[in-house]
């Protein structure tokens, strides 16, 4: 389950956790809390892709704003 953050009046956080499968030429992130996969050449663009799936996802849902700013979703990688 995603996890927000408070700090301060307005400061938000949402932390997201991710496995990483490394391919030959690929690497595949996904996220379970939210069902959501992604990919890029490195683990860096994997994650990167993953944040942006992330906010698109919860900009469908109509997320508060705050939540959906990319700068304020973290992606954690864990064990897989």
């Amino acid at each position: 389950m995603a996890i927000n953050i408070r700090q301060g009046r307005s400061f938000h956080k949402t932390l997201y956790s991710a496995t990483v499968r490394v391919w030959k030429d690929k690497v595949t992130v996904r996220c379970p809390e939210l069902g959501l996969m992604s990919e890029g050449k490195d683990k860096g663009e994997a994650l990167y892709n993953l944040r942006e799936e992330i906010r698109r996802y919860l900009e469908a849902f109509n997320a508060p704003k705050s939540h959906r700013d990319p700068r304020d979703i973290v992606v954690t990688v864990v064990p897989g």
